[in-house]
């Protein structure tokens, strides 16, 4: 057996969270994939009990292009020795591992590291046993989702500490060949609630959308501005940097769709959302320097800025659908 195994990873254009990032990161090198990401990443959905905002996406075991299943922590400990071996076995059949909870007080790279306790999810594509280290990706740098190289005894520590009762299982992930139609009327479907949002949406993965009291599309915009307005000492950034991947995602389609002939007006079109997604991104960062200044000019140039954009992108997403060719 070698006593080096890496699984292959292409940085991925969506990084919010961890699940995206580590799906994508196994797809990605296929270009044939871009029909599935962009009849995916559409619609937002944000939890206000939580503050939580993400894409409403369906489950990933859905991808066309992986095998997933999962396995529980009971059953790794009765079959296999210890956490590495099944790790490195599965590793060896090409199967990537999404460890559902790790202590991140034991992972070197962890910004929380000999710091605070913290549960959190880890992605798995390969080890080095001579080196004596696990190869991992995780939101795990100042929320950045990023590529690093964990030592198995600090991993086997960071498993280890979880407790027993959550028993949270291992989501093992197998890429495969496969073949995805761009529907373009499901796609524009989906466009159109989102700046006309019902609230009838499918379980995805990382909320049950099923849900009461979930905001959906646009509307979210109106809890964005109603949190910016209490003036808080902090915000977290993962709202506002999914609000920007999820203005350059619909860039990039509309580039895509224009590219394969299913719009008119496409060089109008994405040349006006891509000062919209400039403002998002330029949004984030307002967010990131206010939590290091404290000036509240920031935010209110942001909620300023924020009702501006709501109503340009439903505007340019109407001209959208109006020169989509069904």
């Amino acid at each position: 057996m070698d006593s080096r195994k890496v699984l292959r990873m292409t940085y991925p254009s969506i990084t919010s969270y961890n699940a995206y990032g580590s799906l994508l990161s196994i797809i990605s090198h296929d270009p044939n994939t871009l029909a599935w990401i962009y009849s995916t990443f559409i619609r937002l959905i944000y939890d206000p009990k939580q503050e939580f905002l993400c894409f409403d996406e369906p489950r990933f075991q859905e991808c066309p292009w992986v095998f997933a299943g999962d396995i529980n922590r009971e059953l790794i400990q009765f079959k296999w020795s210890n956490i590495i071996d099944f790790i490195v076995d599965c590793i060896n059949v090409e199967f990537y591992l999404y460890v559902l909870a790790v202590d991140r007080f034991h992972i070197p790279e962890s910004d929380v590291y000999h710091k605070s306790h913290l549960y959190h999810e880890i992605f798995i594509y390969g080890y080095d046993l001579k080196r004596k280290v696990l190869f991992c990706a995780d939101n795990i740098k100042e929320g950045k989702y990023v590529y690093f190289e964990c030592p198995i005894s600090q991993f086997e520590r960071a498993y280890e500490a979880v407790e027993k009762e959550k028993n949270e299982c291992v989501v093992l992930f197998k890429y495969k060949d496969a073949e995805f139609q761009f529907d373009v009327k499901t796609v524009t479907h989906k466009i159109s609630k989102y700046i006309y949002p019902d609230n009838v949406h499918t379980l995805n993965t990382l909320m049950n959308s099923q849900q009461k009291n979930h905001v959906f599309g646009q509307d979210i915009y109106d809890y964005i501005v109603g949190i910016l307005e209490e003036i808080r000492p902090k915000y977290d950034r993962r709202i506002f940097h999914v609000l920007w991947e999820h203005k350059r995602c619909m860039l990039n389609r509309i580039r895509y769709m224009s590219e394969h002939r299913y719009l008119n007006n496409s060089e109008q079109i994405a040349e006006a959302y891509a000062e919209v997604e400039r403002k998002s991104l330029a949004h984030r960062n307002m967010i990131l320097k206010y939590n290091i200044t404290g000036d509240t000019k920031l935010i209110l140039r942001l909620i300023h800025d924020i009702k501006l954009i709501k109503l340009k992108e439903k505007f340019i997403i109407e001209y959208f659908l109006e020169n989509t060719l069904l």
